[in-house]
This record gives structure tokens, sequence and C-alpha cells, in this order.
């Protein structure tokens, strides 16, 4: 480029950055791995991690320094943290539910010892038992609400559908809600929707239209005077892309992190702040997710994503050079730089990514997606080589897995159990296309057992 690497620092971090270099060339001991700040061409603020090494270029003292932006990190973080949220959610909700239906169990057999009292008793009993008609029907909405967060990984009843379908007859449910609710306030809110696409998606249309009503529930509460909601769907990138936009109240910046949570509300006690939460369980567990895009007093929209179904077309005889093309592959690693090459060569050669951090995620991949591949980096703290055999033995059959060793001890461990045809095992130290040749064979082996069957 010709320009010298302090012209990209951000004002901020020059004279830190300044004087750690002249500390280094001294030969002082200085970290050689920091966080610091670029500043783009717009003036922008980037974060970034330094990793610097020692060489020798040409019988001279040089150093390489690797520059990773932190971005896609503290986003992967906040994906985890989600995800591990996600699961402690599940297991609280399997509890709440067995001690609720526990607690419901008595309660109908005082309601059947009451019944069974003579018709003086009964008369005397006849608000109590009216009370306890409510408690069971509460108990019955609660009950659903908790189920669906208690059963985000269980298979779903999958039927293919119009997105149109589903979002008009969400249109047509809340507009009798709205009806309702200009009755009550003396104000009308009004509905309107956009739809701009004729793709299918796959699922459960029951579930995927309570989630759209659970949103747009939440945004006429928000909306303490005569108001617009807009709901507007288009596809983009091979999703389905569904805006819920409304000019309310907005949320709070300190409530943005907290309003997928069950149980948090901003409504008052009488609310059980599950709304948000079962819609995002929802959305999630189609293998899509829920932005929040909010401006605090101008209103809330949220960006609903959920993938599109894939056309089904007759299978064609693909050469083997271009087996990487429309394949779906699984890459089990901690998003480092090897992982970003290795996405970016599937992805330029036509390959379908699917990525997992953890071994919950890992394990729903598997069990609904009809995968061609799966890539293991041994830089994964949890990638124990039987663990991820036997998953994919359970849920993949026929699939390949090509194991990408990180030191030259993964190549030693990995190479006791090569004898099993299961897995391929890249060499150590890795070269880009001799990794992208194996798992293109990979695939082509998968291609040949189907064939044969």
């Amino acid at each position: 480029m010709g320009e010298k690497f302090i012209r990209f620092v951000h004002p901020d971090f020059v004279r830190f950055a300044q004087q750690l270099h002249r500390d280094r060339v001294k030969g002082k001991i200085v970290p050689d791995e920091y966080e610091g700040y670029l500043v783009t061409k717009w003036g922008e603020k980037v974060s970034f991690e330094s990793r610097v090494q020692r060489v020798r270029y040409k019988g001279r003292r040089a150093f390489i320094v690797i520059m990773v932006p932190l971005e896609k990190r503290k986003r992967l973080e906040k994906e985890r943290c989600a995800q591990q949220k996600l699961e402690a959610i599940e297991r609280m909700s399997q509890g709440i539910v067995r001690e609720i239906d526990h607690c419901i169990g008595i309660v109908n057999a005082c309601m059947k010892k009451l019944g069974s009292n003579s018709e003086g008793e009964v008369h005397r009993h006849e608000e109590l038992m009216e009370g306890i008609k409510h408690l069971k029907l509460w108990h019955g909405n609660l009950s659903e609400s908790l189920r669906c967060l208690a059963d985000i990984h269980s298979p779903l009843n999958d039927e293919l559908f119009p997105v149109k379908n589903v979002i008009e007859q969400t249109v047509i449910t809340a507009r009798h809600q709205l009806e309702k609710e200009k009755s009550q306030r003396g104000f009308p809110i009004h509905l309107k929707a956009f739809i701009r696409t004729s793709s299918a998606i796959r699922g459960n249309l029951k579930q995927i239209k309570s989630a759209l009503l659970f949103m747009i529930t939440n945004a006429i509460e928000a909306m303490p005077e005569e108001g617009e909601i807009y709901l507007t769907a288009e596809e983009r990138e091979g999703f389905v892309n569904i805006f819920l936009q409304d000019n309310g109240t907005g949320i709070k910046k300190e409530h943005e992190e907290k309003i997928f949570d069950p149980f948090f509300t901003t409504k008052g006690e009488n609310r059980m702040g599950l709304g948000l939460s079962l819609a995002d369980a929802i959305i999630r567990r189609h293998g899509g997710s829920v932005e929040l895009i909010s401006h605090e007093s101008n209103g809330t929209t949220f960006c609903i994503k959920l993938p599109v179904a894939p056309v089904k077309t007759k299978p064609k005889r693909v050469a083997p050079g271009r087996l990487i093309r429309d394949a779906k592959i699984l890459i089990i690693s901690e998003q480092d730089a090897i992982h970003d090459l290795l996405c970016q060569s599937l992805v330029q050669k036509g390959g379908i990514i699917f990525e997992s951090i953890t071994p919950t995620h890992a394990e729903k991949i598997l069990r609904k997606k009809d995968l061609d591949v799966i890539i293991v980096s041994m830089e994964t703290d949890w990638a124990n080589p039987e663990l991820i055999l036997h998953m994919v033995r359970k849920y993949q059959k026929g699939v390949k897995v090509v194991f990408i060793p990180s030191n030259q001890k993964d190549m030693e461990s990995l190479s006791t159990i090569q004898k099993d045809e299961e897995f391929f095992l890249v060499e150590w130290p890795l070269e880009m296309k001799r990794a992208v040749s194996l798992i293109s064979k990979s695939i082509g082996a998968k291609e040949v057992q189907k064939n044969a069957e």
C-alpha cells in the first residue's frame, strides 16, 4: 500500500502504539498480544487484536504483525452466551412445568372431593370452585408457554408452506385483536402488511403464526395512542426477512439485553413477560433469529430471519471437481483465522456452510440438516473425535468427517484410529488446497455410497 502503519491507527491509540514499537525495537519486554483501535477512511473506530511475532528477514530482525478484528469475536461470544442462556431456560422450564403439573393434580383431587359433597355443601363452595376453574385456565396457558420453551430442541411438526399464507393468517387474527383494543382504548391502531416474496419455509405454521402474534401484541402494548404497525416480508440471501415495525414508545437502552428473557416485563405485575421469549424460542427452533432495532421514543423494529426452504430438484451427476457446489457443510471450530480461510474457500466454490461453536448446537444441526460433510478443527475445546463420530453415526448415515489437526500431537493421536473409514485426516502442517481437495473427496465418498444404495 505504500503507507505507514501508524496512519491507520486511531488517534486515541497512536501514542501507545508508537511507544510499544520503540520498546520492542530496543529489545525490551513488551506484550506480543494486545488490543487496539484502527480508523477507517470514514473516521470510524474499529477494534482489533494485534499479535506480533519476531522473525529474521534477509538476515535482519523483523516483526510480523497479525491484526484480527474483534467485532466478529464479540458477536460470537454474544451468540455463545445466548445459546447457553437458551439451554438454561429450557432446563428451567422443564422443571417448572413438572412442579405446576404436580400442584394442579392436587387441585383436581380437591375439586373431585368438593363435587362429591351434598348439594348444600356444593352451593357453599361455588365461589371456591369458580376460583379453581380460573386457576386451571391460567395453568393451561402458562403450561403451554413453558412447554414451548422447554421443547426448543424437540423435533418439529415439519410442513412446507408459503410465507404469504402465515402472514395473511396472522394479520386476520391480529385485526380481530385490534378491534377489541379499539373498543377498550377508544382509539384505533392500524396494521398494514406488505408481502414481497413468494418463497416457502419449512416448519410448524401454527407456531410461526403464534410467534408473530406475540410480537404484534408486544407492539400494541407499546403504543399509548393511535399508531401504525407495519409487517413486511422479503427474501434476501436465502432467508425470508420479516420486519415488524411500530411507532410506539420504543425500548430503553438498559432493557435491550433483557427483552427476550422469560418473565421480564415493563408492563406491570399482571403481565407474565413471556411473549417475546416464546417468539424468540420459536424462531430459533426453526433455524432463524430475531434482531432488535430500537430507538427510544421513536418506535421499535424487529427483524425476523427464517431460512427459505430449498427447492427440490432431480439429482444431477456432478463432476468430481465441482462436488463442493451446493454441498451442505458443517464446520465445528473456534472461528479462528484457519476457519475464516476455509469458509471463504468453500463459499467461493458454492458450498452451503453451517457453523457451530457448542456441542448442543452441533447436535441440533446434525439432527435437522441433511449434511454432505462435517469438518472439525481440533482447536475446538470439546472436539473429542469419539464424541463427534458417535453423533454422526446417530444422525448422519454415510456422511464423512474431516478432522483438521492443530498441531503434530493431534495428528499422531488421530492417526491411531485412522483405520476407521468414517473420517478423513488432513495432514499437518495444513495446506488449504490439500484440505479442500480432501473435503471434495469426502463428499464424493457419500455420493458413491448413496448411488450404491
